[in-house]
């Protein structure tokens, strides 16, 4: 009599052995990340810290006041505390921001980047879970762990992976059809960052219509309850740094990953990679922020039958475009892998993995080209990087066009 087989994790099978398979993996891969990287004190975190002291005092606006947040910064750490940036998301965030500021700032560090970590797996297992296939998932897994992106959640500790966490939710409740769910998720990534109304604008032209409509829904009764904690002032003050954010150019930071300050990099003191003095290309990031709307007209145009290869695009033209944005946010490129074609998946994740080279080499090239002894157009040229993957990934999804598969608008 022949026995049965077994029914492996690992090897394929029913849904509930497909989700613990992404779990697993997902689990040993943001293990791996956490043990990689550093362990430091966190500028981002310590800026939420800090923005979450002042909320405590009853200050909330006073998080967008970069000057305010430096004086809190300064009280919570002493007389020569490291610089800190702004607050940047939505005063929402201010919630989470004053949970954690409730602790001591060790405590509050080491459980912040535990909740990270944890995070990061589930983010990884929902992207995981889409694609469907073992050998792929465990390419994306080994990516994951390899890539620049990945290492640098932990150090930073930004929220950025939370923002992960929320599209990949999104994507995955959208291809399983929960309509509440996606347009929840969405809500929150809106909330964490505002460039993603971008992505959603050209999925108004699909049947994911209503998720965006759920999601609009969501994002003002979430920002209605935060207002007893936060106040309608801190919203104001939120609202005003969003502003003119076009004619502000770039500040050429060797961390920040858009196409406009990688450009902007050829044209400035290399110098002004690591200490920006002014923003540059003020011109250039109009142009790009047009060239952004207009690639996600074109996106729209193509592939509004398939909403998934549709928003993959947007992410990347967004990400491509918007100035503001850095390095760890590309982690994003995980989450719209899987609505490309299979072959286009491997080639993207074996980019992202041997990214794991990238930072060696921003380190050693910049510091080759301050004492004199490299020109600096080959490290400016390093530095576009990132652009090229969001251009490969959205190049890729515009060529292959909508999936037959895919039903046509409801």
């Amino acid at each position: 009599m022949a026995r049965p087989a077994l029914s492996l994790p690992l090897a394929g099978g029913s849904s509930r052995e497909r989700w613990l398979r992404a779990l697993l993996l997902a689990l040993l891969a943001a293990a791996l990340v956490s043990a990689r990287a550093p362990r430091q004190r966190p500028g981002d975190f310590c800026t939420y810290y800090a923005a979450g002291r002042l909320v405590l005092d009853g200050h909330a606006a006073a998080a967008y006041d970069r000057g305010a947040l430096g004086a809190a910064h300064a009280a919570a750490h002493g007389e020569t505390p490291h610089r800190i940036g702004g607050f940047l998301y939505s005063p929402l965030l201010l919630l989470p921001a004053a949970a954690v500021a409730t602790l001591p700032f060790p405590a509050a560090q080491a459980a912040h980047r535990f909740a990270g970590t944890l995070l990061l797996a589930l983010g990884l297992a929902l992207v995981l879970r889409r694609v469907g296939a073992p050998a792929l998932e465990l390419a994306l897994a080994s990516a994951f762990c390899l890539s620049h992106t990945a290492w640098t959640q932990l150090i930073y500790q930004n929220w950025g992976i939370g923002l992960f966490v929320a599209v990949a939710a999104a994507f995955a409740a959208a291809r399983g059809g929960r309509t509440l769910a996606a347009g929840a998720a969405w809500a929150l990534a809106g909330h964490l960052k505002a460039f993603l109304a971008l992505v959603a604008a050209p999925l108004l032209a699909t049947r994911w219509r209503r998720q965006l409509a759920v999601a609009a829904l969501a994002a003002l009764l979430l920002a209605l309850l935060s207002l007893p904690w936060v106040g309608l002032g801190a919203w104001n003050a939120w609202a005003a740094s969003l502003g003119g954010l076009s004619a502000r150019g770039v500040t050429p930071y060797y961390n920040k990953v858009s196409l406009a300050a990688g450009l902007a990099r050829f044209a400035v003191d290399p110098r002004a990679w690591l200490a920006p003095l002014e923003p540059a290309a003020v011109a250039l990031t109009r142009v790009l922020l047009g060239a952004g709307a207009a690639l996600l007209l074109l996106a729209a145009a193509r592939l509004r039958r398939d909403p998934e290869r549709l928003a993959a695009a947007a992410l990347a033209a967004v990400l491509l475009c918007v100035p503001q944005v850095w390095d760890h946010t590309e982690v994003l490129l995980f989450a719209a892998l899987p609505a490309l074609p299979r072959r286009a998946i491997w080639a993207l994740a074996g980019a992202l993995a041997l990214s794991a080279g990238y930072g060696p080499l921003v380190g050693a090239g910049l510091e080759r080209v301050l004492r004199g002894g490299l020109p600096a157009a080959p490290v400016a040229g390093l530095l576009l990087f990132y652009p090229f993957l969001n251009l490969a990934l959205l190049g890729t999804a515009l060529a292959a066009g909508p999936r037959p598969a895919e039903a046509p608008d409801a």
